[in-house]
């Protein structure tokens, strides 16, 4: 609902994109803090997954709208 692009705009759409994407990685943030030190990713690590799910969820989200305009 949040990412239908009949129901909301191009930059609704990509607000709750952002939205999500930050409280995802807050908790994920969260998590990895209450891990003990050894089992903690580094921050390269969660860098880069957080950089490819950002360009999934954009990717995602944009090919949608542009489905639905043509």
């Amino acid at each position: 609902m949040f990412f239908d692009s009949e129901l909301n705009s191009a930059h609704t759409m990509l607000s709750n994109i952002y939205n999500a994407f930050c409280e995802t990685a807050t908790k994920m943030w969260a998590y990895a803090r209450c891990l003990p030190t050894q089992k903690q990713p580094s921050s390269m690590i969660v860098i880069s997954k957080s950089k490819l799910d950002g360009q999934l969820y954009f990717c995602s989200i944009c090919s949608q709208y542009v489905d639905s305009c043509r």
